[in-house]
Order: C-alpha cells, then sequence, then structure tokens
C-alpha cells in the first residue's frame, strides 16, 4: 500500500512554513519554560523568615489637603487632624505652623491654641482646635489658614504635610 502525499515540502509557501516553524519552536521551549518555573516555586522556603523593615515613625495631616470651616452663629470648634504613621507606648509632640496669605489676623478671625499637638501614648491621631470668630466673617469675607508641620518629637512625612483651611461664614 502506497501513502499518497498531497504536497511536497518544497511546495508549501513560505507562511505556512513558518507557522510549521514556530509551532516546532514553540514545543521545544514550553517544556523548559515550564520546568524552571516548577523549579522557582519549589525552591522558594516559606518557613525561612525574612527580615521585617518597619518606616520610621512620621507626622501628617489627615483628611484632604483642602477643607472648609463654615461659621454657625455660635461658631464650633473646628479640628484639623493631625496622625502619625506609628504607635508607641510614650507620648509625642509634633509642631505646627501657620500661614496666613489672605490676611486673617489670629485673635480677630480665629484662634488656635499654641503651636503644637501631643499625642497621648499609643495614639496615632490629635488635633488642632481652631476657633473662627462668626462676627468678623459677615459680608461674604472668606479666609485661608495654610497649616503645616515643623520639627518637633517627630518629623512630618513629605506626604500631606499641608492642609489649607479656609474659614467662611
Amino acid at each position: 500500500m502506497q501513502i499518497v502525499t498531497w504536497f511536497r515540502t518544497q511546495d508549501i509557501d513560505e507562511p505556512i512554513k513558518t507557522l510549521i516553524m514556530r509551532q516546532q519552536i514553540y514545543k521545544a521551549i514550553f517544556p523548559l519554560l515550564a520546568g524552571a518555573v516548577m523549579a522557582g516555586l519549589i525552591s522558594c522556603d516559606k518557613t525561612k523568615p525574612y527580615e521585617l523593615i518597619i518606616p520610621p515613625a512620621q507626622a501628617h495631616f489627615v483628611g484632604t489637603k483642602a477643607q472648609t470651616y463654615t461659621l454657625t452663629n455660635p461658631a464650633p470648634v473646628y479640628k484639623v487632624v493631625v496622625g502619625l504613621t506609628d504607635k508607641q507606648p510614650v507620648a509625642r509632640t509634633v509642631n505646627f505652623g501657620i500661614k496666613l496669605p489672605t490676611g486673617a489676623v489670629p485673635g480677630t478671625h480665629f484662634t488656635v491654641t499654641g503651636s503644637s499637638v501631643t499625642f497621648p501614648a499609643d495614639s496615632t491621631r490629635a488635633y488642632i482646635d481652631v476657633q473662627g470668630n462668626y462676627a468678623a466673617y459677615g459680608g461674604g469675607r472668606k479666609d485661608t489658614l495654610v497649616f503645616y508641620l515643623t520639627s518637633g518629637g517627630v518629623p512630618q512625612a513629605i506626604f500631606l504635610d499641608t492642609v489649607r483651611l479656609v474659614l467662611k461664614q
């Protein structure tokens, strides 16, 4: 019995030859790749302890970079939230400053007590209390207070290191 050959290799078009060669290459490479992946998975030691890297403590503001304090009569205290990236069993202090780009006058338009906040032991939140003066904001006046962190017991983070607080009626 004779096997009929419908085509000869030299009669096959170039794209078909290329396709056949690719299939042969894939068949040769696939087992090697699968073996390399399996070797990588098997050689990974899940019981070996790895070094734990704990980043240093940093102070930052919590919430959005732009906040609004709408004054009512009587004006409630607005709390600007300051956070820490870790907890410690001791109290820590963070200093802050205020820029007044719109001409607000401390004691006339608002009151902020102190220039630092203290974090109680095992706490990651502290608050800067801002008391607005309702009477000073008649006629559509708006002021912006820019809070920023300065040096203190904890270095400031590079994220959320400033907050803009808009005071308005």
